[in-house]
């Protein structure tokens, strides 16, 4: 049995006009093996790999530098069971929308009727070591780990803190997702709600866990596949279970995707995401918005059962039905929607299969609201349609790639000339930067931002060191003009 304790991280940032000091790094959400995410862990391949299109999580980050466990006393033999740590890891989509892994495998030595939520209060227990900047770590329980995993991200994005971006980055509390085989019987919850993919011999079951007076949602994926010993059924059996993990990891995407993006419409309804109309930030907001409502209804449907994604959808408390007229005036006030956004957002909101209703005050005609008390307002006022706006990372022309290779290589021979006039710490430091620049500049197709990013860096320790620097400084400014 495997236990996946899951915290949703959603981020404000990208959405604001002014610096939010972001690091462009790693490069989310397909990052490279040789990039790290500082204070959590390295880039590593997924060892079974992830899911093609929407999901990815191919390559995720390692998170054991910044989830550590104190004291581990759960390898000893407790009780009827053993639980193994399998993994700590972290992905973010590279727009708004993160999570925190932390996955444990459970044996229960087949012994039947034990209690699920005995072995969930020890893990939801363990006590948990997070940095939090300064040199610093802070010790906190499993169960509410929520602020200092924040805080850890934060941190581990950001070239520096300040208490804004503390401000615009949110966790959620955690969501326990179960797979197990038939064999692993547990006792029965009275408020469970199950459902069955008859294809997959798969029943998925939800049921909400109480815990030191909060309330957690708890998934259990149970496999009634039952391996038997000839080499087909074997095969059969491989195939399913195949599934069954794909049906787990979209399960937690979705978890994870549904809570962000309700915390971004709150956030919209609220004004506290409030970019500049006809802005580039304006049409970063509707960009992410409609490919993730797309890539969200997308994969309901995959699921395909009808009371399983019911349940998904009703979960995580969306936009309250008393604010909806209110988040529709923001969408259109401040960030001048376009149509094709309107519906996705408003098919988003439905609630069975109906639309929810929209007070008497806002009507949409066609390309038009009508304000109670003011005159129609024109809602197609850009004039690209939201999928011809890009908003990938610039790639350095294939021209321009040579040239900047040889001058950041003329700058490392510089650097190494220097070294016995530089003091020690100094020249650490920039040698420090001087490989992340190798890392990025060795790839095929280098992005101009990384890079931009690595060198201001590297320039402004040079300009720290003094006159003894200023070759250094010259070399960088001029590759920063190439750029």
């Amino acid at each position: 049995m495997i236990v996946i304790i899951q915290y949703t991280i959603t981020d404000y940032r990208k959405f604001f006009d002014q610096d939010t000091h972001c690091l462009p790094f790693p490069d989310w959400p397909n990052p490279q093996e040789n990039e790290f995410a500082k204070f959590i862990g390295n880039i590593q391949y997924r060892k079974y790999g992830g899911l093609n299109n929407w999901i990815g999580e191919s390559n995720i980050c390692l998170a054991k530098r910044g989830i550590k466990i104190v004291k581990w006393l759960t390898f000893v033999k407790n009780r009827n069971y053993l639980i193994k740590l399998l993994f700590r890891r972290f992905f973010f989509d590279g727009e708004a929308s993160g999570k925190f892994e932390i996955g444990f495998r459970v044996t229960t030595n087949y012994v039947n009727d034990i209690s699920i939520s005995q072995i969930v209060d020890e893990l939801l227990n363990l006590e948990l070591r997070v940095p939090v900047g300064g040199g610093k770590e802070q010790k906190i329980t499993l169960g509410k780990a929520e602020d200092s995993l924040a805080k850890l991200y934060t941190i581990s994005s950001s070239k520096f803190i300040d208490i804004t971006q503390l401000n615009l980055v949110f966790a959620s509390p955690p969501t326990i997702i179960i797979s197990k085989n038939n064999s692993e019987r547990f006792i029965k919850k009275s408020n469970e709600l199950t459902t069955v993919i008859n294809s997959l011999k798969l029943h998925i079951s939800h049921s909400i866990l109480s815990w030191k007076n909060k309330k957690f949602d708890q998934w259990i994926l149970t496999d009634n596949n039952i391996s038997k010993p000839k080499q087909i059924e074997i095969s059969e059996t491989k195939v399913n279970r195949k599934k069954i993990r794909e049906i787990r990891i979209i399960l937690c995407r979705l978890i994870s995707e549904r809570k962000s993006l309700n915390i971004i419409l709150k956030g919209i309804d609220k004004g506290l995401i409030n970019p500049v109309p006809f802005s580039q930030k304006s049409d970063q907001i509707q960009y992410y918005l409609i490919r993730t409502i797309r890539n969200t209804i997308a994969k309901e449907n995959f699921l395909g059962d009808n009371k399983l994604i019911k349940k998904v959808r009703i979960l995580e408390e969306q936009v309250k039905p008393g604010s909806i007229s209110s988040l529709y005036q923001k969408l259109q006030l401040t960030i001048n929607i376009r149509p094709q956004i309107w519906y996705k957002v408003e098919e988003y909101l439905r609630t069975s299969g109906q639309p929810r209703q929209i007070k008497n005050n806002i009507i949409m005609r066609k390309n038009e609201f009508n304000i109670s008390g003011g005159k129609n307002i024109n809602i197609n006022q850009a004039k690209k349609s939201i999928d011809q706006i890009q908003f990938q990372e610039v790639l350095i022309q294939p021209k321009s790639i040579k040239k900047i290779k040889n001058k950041i290589e003329l700058l490392f021979d510089k650097l190494n000339t220097l070294k016995l006039l530089i003091d020690s710490n100094s020249f650490d430091e920039l040698s420090q930067k001087k490989r992340f620049l190798e890392k990025e500049i060795i790839k095929d197709k280098p992005k101009k931002k990384i890079l931009k990013s690595f060198l201001d860096d590297f320039l402004s320790t040079a300009k720290k060191i003094g006159s003894t620097a200023i070759p250094l400084i010259k070399l960088t400014q001029e590759i920063l003009k190439m750029l």
